[in-house]
């Protein structure tokens, strides 16, 4: 049997799980969704067409359209495809790190850094406010953000179970069960392998394929090349030990000029270095955008 997988950046290591796990499938994982473009989309679609499961990613038409794939979002594929498309939601959990996010050109492009496409909320409202990066950098226990959201886990797990509701697959019960005992997410957008093992579980039972547990880890690789410790002042909220080492993992930034970032290898930065950092890139950027 022929299996197709679209999405975003977990779908690699999803195609892999189910690669492990039931080696008689042909598995195929289409290029990741925010790499694509209008040139790709008739050849996304011909090698979706060849696939009796399609297990896709919720892919809003407001995300496609603005990049001209309007073919590839979740509702189009369903109508084109239809009895074979199984869908699923983005593992998505901001609460370890609930200000990180994306900052967006009007083309929808993101602007990097030294957290490569991510952006930590309360360092870049201190640049604009116009606040030293020690100040800001005093902020990354997270104390603030608590007095403002005090429960972050229930607010990301209402935001996951929303997803839910249009797709076939749940998630959010597992990331219940053991988001106390441990972080497990790298990023809000990049989860840890025990979750994508049980979400390519899920998807293979959605699917009636066959899924051999022990088979499908350990996985080859993580989605850990940016790495995002938790805010200190959540762990304590939930009672969770401290992590032995605030480390954020990120990448050098060799230059910052004109919206663009060129990055060098990876780099590991201190609270206070990560400030810093961020500032020399919103200084050498010509203007950044609202959000």
């Amino acid at each position: 049997m022929h299996v197709a997988l679209l999405g975003n950046c977990q779908v690699p290591l999803l195609a892999e799980a189910l690669r492990r796990a039931s080696p008689r499938l042909r598995v195929e994982a289409i290029r990741e969704i925010h790499l694509l473009g209008p040139a790709d989309e008739a050849g996304a679609l011909a090698r979706l067409a060849e696939a009796e499961v399609i297990l896709c990613q919720r892919v809003t038409h407001q995300f496609t359209d603005a990049r001209g794939i309007p073919g590839l979002s979740t509702t189009a594929l369903a109508r084109r495809f239809p009895g074979r498309v199984i869908t699923f939601p983005n593992v998505y959990f901001g609460g370890y790190t609930p200000d990180v996010r994306h900052l967006l050109t009007d083309g929808l492009q993101p602007i990097g850094g030294p957290l490569g496409d991510y952006h930590v909320g309360q360092v870049l409202e201190a640049y604009r406010r116009g606040e030293p990066a020690a100040a800001a950098s005093a902020r990354l226990d997270g104390e603030e953000l608590l007095a403002a959201a005090p429960d972050p886990f229930a607010t990301a797990l209402d935001q996951i179970r929303a997803r839910e509701k249009d797709t076939d697959i749940v998630i959010s019960d597992v990331i219940g069960r053991v988001m106390r005992n441990g972080r497990h997410f790298h990023t809000p957008n990049h989860p840890s392998n025990l979750l994508l093992l049980w979400l390519a579980m899920r998807l293979a039972q959605a699917a009636r394929l066959e899924f051999d547990p022990a088979a499908a880890g350990p996985l080859p690789m993580a989605l850990d090349q940016i790495d995002l410790p938790a805010y200190p002042a959540i762990l304590r909220r939930y009672g969770m030990a401290p992590e032995t080492e605030r480390a954020y993992r990120g990448v050098s930034v060799i230059q910052a000029a004109a919206g663009r970032v060129r990055y060098g290898g990876a780099q590991t930065y201190t609270p206070a270095g990560l400030t810093e950092a961020f500032y020399r890139v919103y200084d050498a950027l010509d203007a950044l955008p609202p959000g």
